[in-house]
């Protein structure tokens, strides 16, 4: 601890300290912001582009993080520069001889330096800890869809190679659709229990109304599945006067 006996020097001091945390205080805004913009397994901004290849997660290639959550090497790869300029080292080196630090790794991804202080360090641990985890989740959201990609339907011999591709690209878009659902609302294979015909049929008018074709094909292979009828019951609304309910079945 020291003391300015110069007024002007103290003043400049203080305004020199305040800046500094105000910069601080921005900074984490950022940072807080990039966490937070992950929050599903399937999120967009804050995390990277899956591989181009379906590696399983024993297979796939890790970043290693000292006392905290490793992350797949694509996530670390877009930062390499800034990975040398902060540490004079590859990340193959780095890699070798046991990886970063959470705090560390966070400053490399976020195109930092590592001048700040103690504070800044614990903020920086638990941002990483928050994000390495969200990103990993995404990864084995991924890995898990592709293992449980259906293979090609068989298609009648004949079938214009138009319409076969026709029926499978819908197919595949009715099932993101149906998956979609899954991690947003919960579901699961509810749609395989009996008693539900005339919600389903209230839900496949209501979708008709809404417009997405996707949600209108999937409600139909839950009454294909069942052997019910699509007709309009007695009492069923008209679908020009259906109007917008909440969100449920395929979404």
């Amino acid at each position: 601890m020291y003391f300015d006996n110069d007024p002007e020097t103290r003043i400049k001091r203080v305004a020199a300290e305040r800046d500094g945390w105000k910069v601080r205080a921005e900074a984490a805004e950022r940072a807080l912001a990039v966490v937070k913009s992950a929050v599903t397994p399937l999120g967009r901004v804050a995390l990277p582009d899956a591989p181009g290849e379906a590696a399983r997660p024993s297979q796939r290639r890790m970043f290693p993080i000292q006392n905290g959550p490793a992350v797949p090497w694509e996530v670390m790869a877009p930062h390499a520069h800034q990975a040398q300029r902060n540490h004079s080292q590859t990340l193959e080196r780095l890699a070798e001889r046991g990886g970063l630090g959470c705090s560390e790794a966070w400053a490399v991804i976020q195109g930092e330096s590592l001048e700040f202080g103690d504070g800044w360090h614990t903020l920086r641990d638990k941002l990483w800890r928050e994000y390495a985890e969200r990103v990993n989740l995404h990864y084995d959201e991924l890995e898990r869809l592709r293992a449980s990609a259906v293979s090609p339907l068989a298609m009648p011999e004949g079938l214009h190679p138009d319409t076969a591709d026709l029926v499978q690209r819908f197919a595949a878009a009715l099932a993101e659709k149906l998956r979609a659902a899954e991690v947003k609302y919960g579901y699961s294979n509810f749609w395989k229990d009996d008693d539900w015909q005339d919600e389903c049929r209230a839900k496949l008018l209501h979708h008709l109304a809404k417009g997405d074709p996707r949600d209108v094909a999937n409600y139909c292979a839950f009454m294909w599945h069942h052997g019910w009828p699509t007709a309009l019951s007695h009492g069923d609304t008209p679908i020009a006067n259906i109007r917008d309910c909440d969100e449920a079945g395929a979404g």
